[in-house]
């Protein structure tokens, strides 16, 4: 009854209604997972980031294992850049669920965020272990050699994307990412190429924000004035 009434008050954007209701459903079912979790939607999308921290702390009293709460718990931490934090519950989490590619994720991202490239390239490896067929960890693992400076590993692996699944969603990103790598070792031509492939697809698909990437590289390249 607690989560309905909630959740009606949820579907109305009545987001404090709906947490003051499930503040009285806590004080006699405090141990409801679910009261907890749903607290930290709406406290989410009421932008009040403690406030849904604080609330996954509490739910995490009655059940420290809930994968739910630890994963919204990591989710929070990366957006309040508490990364070291954030570490510490992920190494928790793959202590109890060494396979969950989700949280491998979460760790490779404030790896390499915290340039800690070398753990975070682990972590990528890790994860292919598990899901070896998997490109998007192929082309996280071509990011990560990018960010890394190590420009030839990353075009390897966005190769292996491109050769794998060229019609994923996200290939344009692939092209896109690639040409900056080989712009970035002097061979222009096959930045351009690469470039131009990625603006075309994203250009079908409408995503501006690879347009302008591409379209800010092309510039780049351009000014250099070099001959191709």
């Amino acid at each position: 009854m607690i989560i309905y009434k909630s959740a009606i008050l949820g579907s109305q954007e009545k987001y404090k209604e709906a947490i003051n209701v499930i503040e009285n459903g806590l004080k006699t079912h405090p141990e409801e997972i679910y009261f907890y979790l749903n607290k930290v939607t709406y406290h989410k999308i009421l932008g009040n980031k403690k406030g849904a921290l604080e609330t996954i702390n509490k739910g995490l009293k009655f059940n420290s294992s809930n994968i739910l709460l630890l994963e919204n718990k990591i989710s929070l931490l990366k957006d309040l850049e508490r990364y070291e934090e954030g570490l510490v519950v992920i190494e928790k989490v793959l202590e109890i669920y060494p396979k969950n590619l989700s949280i491998l994720n979460d760790k490779w991202y404030i790896l390499a965020y915290r340039e800690k490239y070398d753990d975070a390239l682990k972590t990528i490896r890790d994860a292919l272990k598990i899901n070896p067929k998997n490109v998007n960890l192929l082309d996280i693992y071509g990011e990560i050699f990018q960010l890394s400076g190590q420009y030839e590993e990353a075009i390897e692996q966005y190769h292996n994307v491109i050769e794998k699944e060229p019609e994923i969603d996200f290939i344009h990103e692939t092209y896109i990412k690639m040409g900056q790598c080989f712009k970035e070792l002097g061979d222009y031509n096959k930045a351009l190429i690469n470039l131009e492939n990625g603006k075309e697809i994203a250009t079908r698909k409408q995503n501006s924000e690879w347009i302008e990437k591409a379209n800010k590289l092309l510039s780049d390249i351009d000014k250099l004035n070099v001959s191709i």
